[in-house]
Formats: C-alpha cells, structure tokens, sequence
C-alpha cells in the first residue's frame, strides 16, 4: 500500500516536474526571440570589453554574423576619437553596477561609420555587463539639418539688412538720374547713357537677389519663360558700360523651361 502511495506521489512530482520544465522552455524561447529580434542591438562583454553574446540586430550593425563578434573586444570597432569616452562608459558599469550612457561611432566594415547611443548595466555580480546600441544616426542628420536651416535663416536676416540699405541707395541714385533727365539743354548721347543707367537700375535684383532664395531653404521660384528671351533679356545690360558687341546665335524652336528666371538671369549676366 505504502509502495502505491509513494509511486503516485513520484508521479505527481513528475508531472509537476515536466510543467515546470515546459513553462521554462516556453519563456527562455519567449526571451530569446526578444533578444534576437529587438530593434535596438544588444551585446554582452566581459571586464575585458571582449563580446561574449550579440544579437541579430547588432550584427547587422556590424555587418558581420554572430559567430565573427564573440571574443572580439569592442574597442575593435569603435572609432578612434570615441575609444576613451567608451572605455570610460565601461569602466563606470563595473565600478558601480548602474545604469550608465554615452554616443560613440561604430566603424563598420564596408560601410559607412554609423553614430549610436550605448547604454549599459553590469551583472552576474559585476562579471559581465549588457549594452544596448540604438542607431542615431536619423537623429545626427536631422540635428545637422537643423543647424543647416539656423545658419540660412541667419544668413537671410542679414541679406534683408543689406537689401535694404542697398535698396535705399539705388533709390537715390535713379531719382537723381531722373532729375538729370529733366534738365535742359542736354545732347541726346546724354539722354541715352542717362537712360541706360536708369534701365540697369530697375533690372538690379540687389544683394538680396543673389541669397534669398537660398537663406529661405534652396527653393527656387520657377516658372515657365523662353530660354531666349531670358538670355537676351540678361546679357544686354551686363555689356551696356563695356565696347563689347555681343552676338547671338539662338535656334528659333526653343523648348520653354522650368527655372527661377532671376537666379539664372544672374548666373548669364555673371558670365
């Protein structure tokens, strides 16, 4: 009877046995896909900085398999300037076991350096630590595009500044054209140079012409215009104080086309 009961109880025990057994399974696989397939990378290194465990994600970061990165050290793949600021982000794990963060840049072989945010703890009590590694570098882009944009916005500020002085003065200089034009008797030579310097005046876009488009962000504002007419329209008053006498040679079937007719106006007059 005694023999009965003691087998049931080893059958109990089994079963909760192989219960256990199944619901440990069940999590470590659970753990393991989390790991695996996280989106940020993740890496374990001994006191040494030698990589015990990475993950998928780490190494596509790495571009490399998973079987390359274990017992390499990670000093190995870390830019040159970023090294002590990463030794001493994993001194600091081990010396007081919390959490602990710094950005560092990944040399990637066959591939672009790639700018990440490294945190870590340590564990298994200060044996070895856990880093995480998140790619920044959509971050890195937009903080440069944005320090981009400040220097236009400066760079517009002060071009509407000058815009406006020199727009004070060429209105100064056209009155005063337009007084010696009045004046009498004047040779009709006098008439036509005073006319020409008026005309030269009204097509001036300034010093704002030359950087507003680009202080507002690059755009430029195109429309539809004649490539002859515009080229004409461009090079006249670039000669009209020089003896040069200038030519033109234009196909008569000119497609239009899709410019900012003032920022390629200048580059003509320029030329």
């Amino acid at each position: 009877m005694n023999w009965k009961v003691h087998q049931v109880e080893l059958e109990m025990q089994n079963a909760e046995l192989r219960d256990a057994r199944d619901k440990t399974e069940a999590l470590l696989e659970k753990y393991t896909d989390l790991y695996d397939f996280a989106p940020v990378g993740y890496l374990t290194l001994d006191q040494a900085g030698n990589i015990l465990e990475a993950n998928l994600n780490a190494s596509k970061m790495f571009k490399s398999t998973r079987s390359a990165l274990i017992n390499r050290r990670f000093g190995q793949f870390i830019s040159a300037t970023d090294v002590a600021a990463v030794d001493l982000f994993r001194q600091n794990l081990f010396a007081d076991k919390v959490r602990h963060s710094c950005e560092a840049t990944l040399n990637v072989a066959g591939g672009s350096p790639l700018p990440v945010q490294l945190e870590g703890i340590a564990f298994e009590e200060g044996q070895a630590c856990r880093i995480t590694l998140t790619d920044i570098s959509a971050l890195k882009q937009a903080e440069a595009d944005r320090l981009v944009l400040n220097k236009l916005e400066s760079t517009g500020i002060l071009a509407g500044g000058i815009a406006h002085d020199f727009n004070n003065l060429l209105t100064v200089i056209l009155l005063n054209i337009e007084m010696a034009q009045i004046i009498k008797p004047m040779a009709e030579e006098q008439l036509v140079y005073l006319e020409e310097a008026k005309k030269s005046g009204f097509l001036a876009p300034g010093p704002y012409g030359a950087t507003g488009h680009v202080s507002a962000g690059g755009a430029p504002v195109r429309r539809p215009v004649f490539p002859a007419e515009l080229i004409k329209k461009s090079v006249q008053p670039a000669l009209s104080s020089f003896s040069v006498r200038c030519e033109f040679s234009l196909a008569v079937d000119l497609w239009q086309v899709d410019v900012d007719p003032e920022q390629i106006g200048q580059v003509i007059s320029q030329l």
